[in-house]
C-alpha cells in the first residue's frame, strides 16, 4: 500500500490508495493533494493550432497523470479534432475518438496541442467535413459510404444526422 498526505482545513489526513484519494478529492471540497518536497516538476504546456484559442504554460509532476484543459469544441468557424503531444501522438479512446480533455502521463517536458480545422474543409472531397473524420478516426481515409461501426448508417449519414 502507498500512503500520501492530504490536508483539509489545517488537519492532516492520510490516504490508503491513489485512486481513492482522487475520488475523495473530487467529492470533498477542500481536500487537496500535497506533493512531497522531492517531486520533480517539468514543463506542461498547452496550446492550440491555430494559435490563440488555448495558451496555457505550466508545470506538472514528473511521472504523474494530469489532464489538459477541455478544448472548446468550436472557435468561430474552427472545429476541434484532437489533442496531440509534442511527439505527434494523438490522444483517443478505445474506439479511436479524440479525448477532450486528454489524460497525459508526464514523462518529460511536454507540450500538448489542441488542433482545429475550418468546419467547411473537406480535403478528400467525400462530402464529410475533415473535422468529423479527424475527430472520430484521426484521419480522412474513410469514404462517405463506409460504415465503420456496422450500424447500417454510412459515414455521411452519421455526420449529417449528428450521430457518432
Amino acid at each position: 500500500m502507498t500512503f500520501g498526505e492530504y490536508r483539509m482545513m489545517g488537519i492532516w489526513k492520510y490516504r490508503m490508495s491513489r485512486a481513492a484519494a482522487h475520488f475523495t478529492c473530487a467529492v470533498i471540497v477542500g481536500l487537496c493533494p500535497m506533493r512531497s518536497a522531492s517531486a520533480q516538476m517539468v514543463d506542461f504546456n498547452q496550446f492550440s493550432d491555430p494559435a490563440g484559442i488555448i495558451s496555457n504554460v505550466g508545470e506538472a509532476a514528473l511521472s504523474e497523470w494530469t489532464n489538459t484543459v477541455t478544448a472548446p469544441a468550436t472557435s468561430g468557424s474552427l472545429r476541434f479534432y484532437g489533442w496531440y503531444d509534442h511527439l505527434s501522438a494523438r490522444y483517443q479512446d478505445g474506439s479511436g475518438t479524440a479525448t477532450n480533455p486528454a489524460n497525459v502521463q508526464v514523462l518529460e517536458n511536454t507540450t500538448m496541442t489542441a488542433k482545429y480545422v475550418d468546419e467547411s474543409t473537406d480535403s478528400d472531397t467525400d462530402t464529410v467535413p475533415d473535422w468529423y473524420e479527424l475527430y472520430y478516426y484521426g484521419n480522412t481515409n474513410n469514404s462517405a459510404s463506409s460504415d465503420t461501426d456496422a450500424d447500417g448508417y454510412s459515414l455521411h449519414e452519421e455526420w449529417y444526422r449528428g450521430y457518432d
